[in-house]
């Protein structure tokens, strides 16, 4: 996918549930959000409460995920017709605005899919992320001083059975002045039972993966709208 990719973590309003949030943000605010023209692809990552993850995989409900072609095409998003008059207004009821965060990043894909060099099992080797309308993922948002990205970024997320492993950073166009987050790491599986398996299977590996700081970390159903 070429362009950029903008993240948007979502916390909910403190009077406002959990099955209201998730339930909301699908439909109707998703429902509005397909009539946005510029946006290449759109992603909704639900998050999944884990026992694998500390407490800070509660600082987001939810991260949109939207693909535009270019960081100035990214930036007219706010002005949009429709985010105007239907998207910006609904925000509010539900969401926590104070605390939403933004990023604009660029993408470095270490792993499209499952490939046999890397230990993918024949029954593996068709799966795609972009053509999947459901998948598992984790995404680290990194600490801003954090130094996270390493050569054994790959075989990491082979040990723990990812199908799929990408890192973004910052756009240093949109962010010359600073980001919350020095960069964002997403490791796609195919169900939740894969992640759990990747995880139990090396537990080192984990360890390794969560040793970096970071200002969330989150386990995700991540569910494609466009």
């Amino acid at each position: 996918m070429a362009g950029v990719k903008v993240f948007v973590g979502l916390p909910r309003k403190a009077d406002v549930s959990e099955q209201h949030f998730h339930d909301h943000w699908r439909h109707p605010h998703a429902t509005w959000g397909l009539e946005i023209g510029g946006r290449k692809h759109y992603v909704q990552s639900h998050r999944i409460d884990t026992p694998h993850l500390d407490v800070s995989q509660r600082r987001f409900d939810g991260v949109a995920e939207i693909w535009f072609d270019s960081a100035a095409e990214a930036g007219g998003y706010s002005q949009d017709p429709v985010y105007k008059g239907k998207l910006a207004p609904d925000e509010p009821s539900f969401l926590d605005m104070r605390n939403v965060r933004f990023l604009v990043a660029d993408e470095e894909v270490l792993m499209s899919g499952p490939l046999a060099q890397n230990g993918g099992q024949p029954d593996d080797l068709g799966w795609r992320e972009q053509n999947r309308p459901v998948t598992t993922k984790l995404l680290q948002f990194f600490d801003p001083a954090t130094e996270w990205a390493g050569e054994d970024d790959l075989a990491l997320g082979v040990a723990l059975g990812a199908f799929r492993h990408v890192r973004c950073r910052p756009n240093p166009f949109v962010h010359a002045r600073g980001c919350f987050v020095s960069g964002v790491r997403e490791l796609w599986w195919p169900t939740l039972s894969g992640f759990e398996r990747g995880v139990g299977s090396s537990p080192e590996a984990w360890r390794q993966l969560l040793s970096a700081k970071t200002v969330a970390t989150m386990l995700a159903t991540a569910e494609r709208h466009l």
